[in-house]
């Protein structure tokens, strides 16, 4: 008897701890909707300019979604279910359809985080669960995202874990440091940061220093400090970030252009960021680039023209230095100064002559093509070209009369047809003049400069 009233005891304790456990994890609804339907409506990239209706019944449940909204920010596939949507996909490309559907876990913690800007200071409370996320590295972008979203509350926890013995969460802090857009409020912490053993952590806190709206000046002198770091992507975050800072180009300047001087021998992907940077900064960069065009590298020239390209105005006042260019005896500089003299306000009547005698002696298939891509583009104004054109057609075979002459008639239909264009090549010559003054930069007309639009961006040339 006492042996089954044991029993009755302990199974009502049972089901009344069930009835608990019911209650306290029982999903938020609105309008009788569960939370995880409305979930999986919900955009991972954010709502945009409006809030949808996903978006509205989270807003509306409120700090209830966030036990919910916790749980799949810590979500992580299983090896079982890894080997299975592996197996899928393998599947799948070889029958061309799709066979299952799988949500991976990155695509719910990237939907977590989109709630979690949704509820905005509202989600305060999970600060600290979250920042728990940040010693994991598989959980860290979301829940650093996540962090950020949430804002000025979220700070104070930070900045604390900058200071955390773990190698992890201090990576996870300055990640989530990178992301916020107080300047003011997160460069100490970042400029402590940048002292840290680990290189990727040193990195993050540079980039970090100038991606903020109103970063501070007093980065500048660290920053500069960093060019100076033993690891490469340290350097290239400085390089990045020292862009940002265009009022201090009097001090940057100079330190950017040793870097480019110095990285063009042994690591380009540091000198593009120097370059680049340097573009960042505006016209005080100018007498750089003119004091490369004649540095010994070919490599070092090529990019010194092709980014003086960026100040097309600026570059009028320096066409008697890059006329020569097209003389080089490298074919990367000769393409570069090509390039940009294709988007330098210049009087046709100077330019054209200079490009029409360095093409007949342009031996580079490249650099030929882009000779004529140029002189399609100038149309009408490139007519002192002619001469030299229609010689070299007369001689030419295959491919190459092919594109000469349809140069010949994006300038002149009437020469074009002398040499025997036929009406799809004189359309094809106005389809291609039409085309790239619409598209490209150059003082004639094109829409790109009716319309105030920047000029294209150029990559620097490959290594070679």
């Amino acid at each position: 008897m006492v042996q089954r009233r044991r029993i009755q005891v302990l199974l009502l304790l049972t089901a009344f701890s069930a009835v608990v456990f019911y209650i306290a994890n029982r999903e938020p609804s609105y309008q009788e909707r569960a939370l995880s339907s409305w979930m999986r409506e919900l955009n991972p990239d954010g709502e945009g300019d409006g809030v949808s209706q996903a978006g509205e019944a989270i807003q509306q449940i409120g700090t209830n979604a966030l036990p919910y909204i916790l749980s799949e920010l810590r979500r992580k596939d299983s090896s079982g279910k890894l080997k299975l949507m592996e197996w899928n996909d393998k599947l799948e490309g070889r029958l061309n359809h799709e066979l299952m559907r799988f949500t991976p876990a990155y695509e719910r913690r990237s939907t977590a985080r989109a709630a979690i800007g949704l509820l905005g200071t509202n989600a305060a409370p999970a600060i600290e669960e979250i920042s728990r996320n940040l010693d994991d590295r598989e959980l860290i972008s979301e829940s650093a995202q996540a962090l950020a979203l949430i804002g000025q509350p979220a700070l104070p926890t930070i900045k604390s874990l900058a200071c955390s013995t773990n190698d992890i969460t201090r990576f996870g802090c300055a990640q989530t440091l990178v992301l916020f857009t107080n300047a003011a409020e997160v460069a100490p912490i970042l400029q402590s940061l940048t002292a840290d053993a680990q290189p990727e952590v040193r990195a993050l806190a540079a980039f970090g220093l100038g991606n903020s709206v109103g970063a501070p000046p007093s980065n500048v002198p660290l920053l500069i400090q960093l060019l100076n770091d033993a690891d490469k992507s340290v350097q290239a975050s400085a390089c990045h970030s020292l862009g940002h800072f265009s009022n201090s180009a009097a001090i940057i300047v100079p330190a950017l252009s040793n870097v480019l001087v110095t990285a063009v021998l042994n690591d380009f992907s540091l000198c593009n960021s120097a370059s680049h940077s340097l573009r960042m900064i505006g016209p005080a960069s100018i007498p750089t680039f003119l004091s490369l065009l004649s540095h010994p590298d070919g490599q070092l020239r090529a990019i010194a023209v092709r980014y003086l390209g960026s100040f097309p105005g600026e570059a009028t006042n320096h066409v008697a230095e890059l006329l020569p260019l097209l003389r080089d005896r490298d074919p990367r500089v000769r393409n570069s100064a090509l390039m940009t003299l294709r988007r330098v306000p210049v009087d046709p009547a100077r330019l054209i002559p200079a490009l029409a005698e360095a093409f007949a002696r342009e031996t580079d298939a490249n650099t030929r093509e882009m000779f004529l891509i140029a002189f399609q583009q100038f149309g009408e104004p490139a007519t002192n070209a002619l001469p030299t054109l229609i010689k070299l057609t007369r001689d030419a075979t295959g491919n190459e009369r092919t594109a000469l002459l349809l140069t010949i008639a994006a300038i002149d239909e009437d020469a074009a047809k002398d040499l025997g264009a036929d009406a799809t090549m004189l359309e094809s010559g106005r389809s291609s003049r039409e085309y790239l003054r619409d598209n490209f930069l150059n003082p004639y007309g094109t829409k790109r400069v009716e319309e105030g639009l920047p000029p294209p961006s150029f990559a620097p040339p490959p290594s070679p």
